[in-house]
């Protein structure tokens, strides 16, 4: 999480023992896709509280491992997984067929990234009870690479049949918005704290025997 070592780890111990929960309960195999996802969550907030350990201290190895991993799942990972994890569990042809086309600008913003990172790194320091991660030259992540990271996170909540994924879109959009706002120069830390709020609510509908529609 955003504010503090204890409260990352807490949120990881908490999204990782939910996910745990939703897996070996659920009872549709398609869910347990959607059941990963606090997991994921889960790892992505202990990486945080790693970097909250050692951003002031001489340990620079466990600072990388905690950062690097961290920024894998924002601009890696969630661009790929969510399409996927939607694509996955969609039952109608037309909205299965946008989906796929929404993993496109996923795949191109992930790769996008990765050579970004590799090129230029990243720096983490804490301010202020947040993280604050620079990336140098990242002007395309202020620009049109937050629409292409948009489309390929948000859209697909929204584009899904699945009952009730919409409100996990809204949460994770209010996020958006309420970071963008109020929290611009810790905007993926935060952003990503909404986002794992919002993965509760996947757990929610993993657990639950609602059924997609057959058409819209």
């Amino acid at each position: 999480m955003c504010f503090s070592a204890q409260s990352s780890f807490i949120a990881a111990g908490a999204l990782t023992m939910l996910a745990s929960i939703t897996i070996t309960t659920t009872t549709q195999p398609k869910h347990k896709l959607l059941a990963l996802t606090p997991l994921f969550f889960g790892i992505q907030q202990a990486c945080e509280g790693l970097v909250w350990l050692t951003a002031h201290t001489t340990n620079t190895m466990l600072c990388a491992i905690g950062m690097y991993g961290f920024l894998f799942f924002a601009f890696i990972f969630w661009p790929l997984w969510i399409p996927f994890m939607t694509i996955s569990i969609e039952v109608v042809a037309q909205r299965k067929t946008l989906l796929r086309v929404l993993y496109l600008p996923g795949l191109l913003f992930a790769l996008t990234a990765f050579v970004h990172l590799v090129i230029y790194g990243a720096v983490a320091h804490t301010h202020y009870h947040h993280v604050i991660y620079h990336i140098p030259h990242n002007t395309y992540l202020e620009t049109s690479g937050l629409i292409i990271y948009c489309l390929a996170t948000l859209a697909p909540f929204f584009v899904s049949s699945k009952p009730r994924l919409w409100l996990v879109g809204l949460v994770i959009t209010g996020g958006l918005i309420a970071s963008y706002i109020f929290y611009y120069a810790f905007l993926v830390s935060i952003w990503c704290f909404f986002a794992a709020l919002a993965s509760i609510l996947i757990s929610w509908i993993a657990l639950g025997n609602h059924t997609a529609p057959s058409a819209r």
